[in-house]
């Protein structure tokens, strides 16, 4: 029985103004580091500086976070801190891949545009959401206004 890991995401934030960021990570990007099933987290990245240590987030050895656009993986076991963003940290995060934007290009031809995936995982608006059908990307038709595509993932 394989044992499966979670994907956790982290949204980035500076001087207490959330980054709002989009992009797409396919299911066999996901597979292929590690995150698998609908087993997803996500969590704004905090250090957390005002708890006691039991009662901090913990990072496990193979966990996978999303911060500022770019995959990482946890290289060893590790309470969040002020400071061990995975930017900054490297002692316990290794970088695995950038996610692309997502954005809408109504100049293209239906052909052309990007097309999502039954099972494709998008972050938009800091939120994480996964494909319910295929489709293209169309204005409008963003995760949070069409409810028909994009289920949240929690």
């Amino acid at each position: 029985m394989k044992k499966s890991k979670q994907f956790k995401a982290l949204t980035s934030v500076i001087l207490g103004t959330s980054i709002m960021f989009g992009g797409t990570v396919s299911p066999v990007l996901a597979a292929n580091n590690g995150a698998v099933n609908d087993n997803v987290t996500i969590r704004a990245w905090d250090g957390q500086d005002d708890l006691i240590q039991k009662d901090k987030i913990i990072y496990e050895k193979g966990d996978i976070v999303i911060y500022n656009c770019k995959l990482y993986k946890c290289k060893r076991f590790h309470y969040a801190q002020p400071g061990w963003n995975p930017c900054d940290a490297p002692m316990f995060w290794k970088p695995m891949n950038t996610i692309p934007n997502w954005s809408v290009d109504d100049k293209l031809t239906q052909e052309n545009k990007a097309p999502y995936e039954k099972g494709d995982l998008v972050i938009y608006d800091s939120k994480l959401y996964k494909c319910k059908r295929f489709h293209y990307a169309q204005s409008g038709w963003n995760p949070c206004d069409a409810p028909m595509f994009w289920k949240l993932v929690k």
